[in-house]
């Protein structure tokens, strides 16, 4: 910038009235103020009249910022031909166009065209655009919290819904594992229920046709590979080969054994019933005795 001359070296105010000093340095005293001020004018006309980038005249003169120019008179020259280029080529200006400018019904969203160029919404103006996406969301959200029951809620947000089906995936998780299944809550709910079908109900059971061995005086039906551990057989004598009923007993059921089909023995863990021996249990079957010859239907429960 510019480099001020706040005052001469020699001031006639501070000589004497009557110095002591010859006409020579006299002369000097009066030429050196006048000498100063010449030096300065010539040096702020080398400024003014200065080129260099950076350096130039209008670079060190200051003006009030434009827009996004700088506080410089080069700066603001710069900034001007920027904004007039760009609008030669078409294009507007950054910080051009402000609301003062936009006519009322330009700030109108049903005014605004969309270009949908996916095909995406029926609407071709932002406000249709909008009301569909919020009928979107909002019945995404309805059918969803209808689905998950209570507590969802279809007036909570995405997130208080994620929530919700979070804290019931826990819950089956956790449900699932005091039953003895092992689940957690970061599985999916396909997993979760596929889980549900591992759960223990109750006895297990089994059900089979054996023949007993061919031994008279000990006839036996064997049967191993059980998953557990019985602890009450059901033996029938099928019909084609027996045809006279030792028993017909309310204690089987009709739908496994039909009364009348031929019952040969019944066994009701110590309960012994007409030609039947106590049979004896193993880890993965039993050993039955029976009386006849034939092929026999069982049922064994743990």
């Amino acid at each position: 910038m510019f480099d001020k001359l706040n005052g001469f070296s020699r001031k006639l105010s501070d000589l004497e009235d009557q110095p002591a000093m010859n006409s020579n340095d006299l002369k000097a005293y009066f030429d050196s103020s006048p000498e100063e001020l010449r030096a300065a004018l010539n040096h702020l006309i080398d400024q003014l009249s200065g080129a260099e980038k950076g350096k130039s005249g209008a670079d060190n003169i200051g003006v009030t910022p434009i827009g996004n120019s700088s506080n410089t008179l080069q700066g603001l020259i710069e900034w001007l031909k920027t904004q007039i280029d760009n609008v030669s080529l078409g294009q507007i200006p950054d910080n051009a166009i402000t609301a003062v400018k936009l006519a009322p019904s330009a700030k109108q969203a049903s005014n605004i065209t969309v270009a949908d160029a996916s095909n995406l919404f029926t609407a071709a103006d932002l406000e249709g655009v909008l009301k569909e996406l919020f009928t979107n969301a909002n019945n995404g959200k309805t059918n969803l919290a209808g689905v998950i029951g209570s507590p969802a809620s279809a007036t909570g947000s995405f997130d208080d819904l994620k929530t919700v089906i979070q804290n019931v995936k826990n819950k089956v998780a956790a449900n699932l594992t005091a039953k003895g299944t092992s689940a957690i809550g970061t599985e999916s709910l396909d997993s979760l229920a596929g889980n549900i079908s591992s759960v223990s109900t109750g006895r297990k059971s089994a059900t089979g046709v054996a023949y007993p061995s061919e031994n008279f005086n000990d006839r036996k039906l064997i049967v191993n590979g059980l998953s557990f551990r019985p602890k009450m057989v059901y033996a029938v004598l099928n019909p084609a080969s027996q045809t006279t009923n030792y028993y017909q007993s309310g204690m089987i059921d009709n739908s496994i054994f039909p009364l009348g089909s031929g019952i040969q023995m019944v066994n009701l863990g110590n309960q012994e019933l007409g030609h039947v021996t106590q049979p004896s249990f193993t880890n993965d079957g039993f050993r039955l005795s029976v009386a006849v010859a034939g092929s026999y239907s069982w049922v064994a429960y743990e």
